[in-house]
């Protein structure tokens, strides 16, 4: 079950999966390691790490804050065994072109709808979360009015997020980018489809032949449907509302959107 060599010399591969956030991350995480990757844990920030592994998984829901590790980015990433994984939403294109050959790095970015993220961090942030405190329930009653003002003070970290995401889309197939980091790097998925029952296993079965993953397609695809019934901190969808989703697009939260920019940038993520 381990990744072979076809795509690159030296030692076996080491993956980093790149979301946007609320585009599957922790399920990613699991389908490579169903598909036999070493998975570490960490989900990788610039100047430090959410070691998620050493932590039980109500911290790792409730109080994520506390899995905080100092270590930048690079270090982090050195410390990935061969044959491992680690995710984030830190953009690949910082990462040194020599690092990322040195190391035979494969990226797996999975991307999402802008509107669908932002109401899934939101329903994160206050129905499951006790170290967010500006739209917690006790803070802001309201919920229509608590997602305003996530928006506007969440909604620019998205809108970075994202507008990474496109540059690095438009980056992987610059031509002097792909002299310095090597061919074959990169695979770009949708995580709305990655979960479809129907289309998902199509995208499954890419992303195991992008990492040299030696397994009949049966056997990649019964992985995949274990990552997709395993349970995950993020999962938003046991979370039980007291209201509608769709209530939460007021006028205002329309506004809010389109101000920030994230209308226009749908279709630069290719919506």
């Amino acid at each position: 079950m381990k990744p072979n060599k076809r795509h690159g010399a030296g030692d076996a591969l080491r993956a980093y999966i790149y979301t946007i956030p609320k585009a599957g991350t922790y399920l990613m995480d699991e389908y490579l390691t169903q598909l036999g990757m070493t998975p570490t844990g960490w989900h990788v920030s610039m100047t430090h790490y959410l070691d998620t592994r050493q932590f039980d998984a109500d911290t790792n829901r409730v109080q994520p804050s506390r899995t905080s590790v100092p270590r930048s980015y690079l270090g982090t990433l050195k410390n990935v065994p061969a044959g491992g994984h680690a995710f984030g939403h830190f953009s690949p294109s910082y990462i040194p072109p020599a690092l990322m050959q040195s190391l035979n790095y494969r990226i797996v970015a999975v991307r999402r709808h802008p509107k669908e993220v932002l109401v899934s961090e939101f329903i994160d942030f206050r129905h499951r979360r006790s170290d967010v405190h500006f739209v917690s329930e006790a803070t802001v009653p309201d919920p229509a009015h608590a997602f305003e003002i996530y928006l506007r003070e969440h909604g620019p970290v998205i809108k970075n997020i994202c507008a990474n995401y496109a540059l690095l889309k438009d980056l992987h197939l610059n031509h002097f980018y792909q002299e310095l980091v090597g061919r074959h790097r990169f695979i770009f998925a949708d995580f709305r489809t990655f979960i479809d029952t129907k289309r998902g296993g199509d995208t499954a079965l890419r992303i195991a032949e992008f990492l040299g993953i030696d397994l009949p397609q049966d056997e990649v695809l019964a992985r995949w449907r274990a990552a997709l019934d395993a349970d995950n901190k993020t999962k938003s969808d046991t979370v039980q509302l007291p209201y509608a989703r769709e209530s939460l697009w007021t006028p205002t939260a329309l506004q809010i959107y389109k101000d920030l920019g994230l209308a226009a940038m749908e279709s630069h993520l290719g919506y």
